[in-house]
């Protein structure tokens, strides 16, 4: 029986955390950065004996990897942790012909985020507010950020590595 082989590994997972950091006891802090950090890790582990040589992994982190953002404390600490531990990986494993990525997207528009706004206000203020936040003027679509996803699989992307591909719409720009 042939062993299993696997060319692309893409994680993309995450929860949040909002509260100020005085409000954040152990057992939150554990929470977010076992599901935003660790499960990364566990993932890329159980997947490294079965990845070929010209296979892709792909991370999903955030536009806040990038900038803070109030009440967000543990999430950009985890999201952060993604990109420094995508370049690393990238590094580790490009002997191997294996290539680390690493997307952040800015706010997408998905049923969990609009029930962060049902009640009029989130944890950035309205709606609108957070639109406001985006300089194209409003919020991404799940294909938005799938597109450079799956480029970065592809052998169109075969000579980058390490990268962290930014896809906001201009929020880290600021």
């Amino acid at each position: 029986m042939a062993t299993p082989s696997l060319d692309i590994v893409v994680n993309a997972i995450g929860i949040e955390h909002v509260a100020r950091p005085e409000d954040t006891g152990a057992e939150d802090w554990d929470r977010v950065l076992r599901t935003n950090l660790s499960s990364y890790h566990y993932v890329i582990h159980a997947a490294l004996p079965h990845l070929r040589p010209g296979g892709a992994i792909v991370n999903v982190a955030s536009q806040l990897a990038l900038v803070g953002a109030r009440r967000f404390s543990a999430y950009t600490a985890t999201k952060a942790g993604i990109v420094g531990y995508s370049r690393s990986l990238a590094l580790d494993l490009a002997p191997r012909g294996i290539r680390v990525n690493a997307v952040c997207p800015g706010a997408v528009d998905t049923p969990l985020l609009r029930r962060q706004f049902a009640a009029g206000n989130g944890p950035q203020g309205t709606l609108d507010d957070l639109v406001a936040l985006h300089p194209l003027g409003r919020l991404g679509t799940a294909a938005e950020i799938a597109e450079p996803i799956v480029f970065l699989c592809t052998g169109a992307a075969s000579f980058i590595t390490g990268s962290v591909v930014v896809a906001d719409g201009g929020y880290t720009a600021q």
